[in-house]
């Protein structure tokens, strides 16, 4: 992971898929960092690419949205690729469970999203994305997605 992102990025998730759907492994990173757009450290997720050869960034967005706490990638959406799913905090303290598709650059939602007292962390469980909750996994379906 250190040729990926930065020791200093304090890397502390990576996952490999297709988000774009082109075959081509992506590498998702969890970081902690400062960002662009907000200096001080926070939690991110960053995309690269790989062509066989080299990595290339393909996505580092500085949010998705809210405060992540975690993401996982997803089951295949009808054809396309890979969902990127993600446990974002809400303004009232709560935990938001909510469901990506790349759109071209960056990722756009995909269904409803689902507001949770609390949650751990993000799963693959059974072949579906599962939230963590007090340490059971609960599948999500999200609009149909599962």
């Amino acid at each position: 992971m250190a040729s990926i992102a930065r020791r200093r990025w304090n890397p502390w998730k990576l996952q490999v898929g297709d988000v774009d759907g082109d075959g081509a492994p992506d590498f998702a990173v969890g970081v902690l960092k400062p960002t662009r757009y907000i200096p001080e450290p926070h939690t991110s997720v960053f995309f690269y690419t790989f062509d066989g050869r080299h990595l290339h960034k393909k996505w580092l967005g500085s949010t998705v949205g809210r405060p992540l706490v975690d993401f996982c990638l997803g089951p295949r959406d009808r054809g396309r690729g890979q969902t990127l799913w993600t446990l974002e905090r809400t303004f009232g303290g709560k935990v938001a469970v909510r469901c990506l598709r790349w759109s071209g650059f960056g990722f756009s939602s995909v269904g409803s999203e689902k507001v949770l007292e609390t949650a751990e962390k993000l799963v693959r469980y059974r072949g579906k994305i599962a939230v963590v909750v007090s340490g059971k996994p609960i599948r999500m379906d999200l609009g149909g997605l599962q």
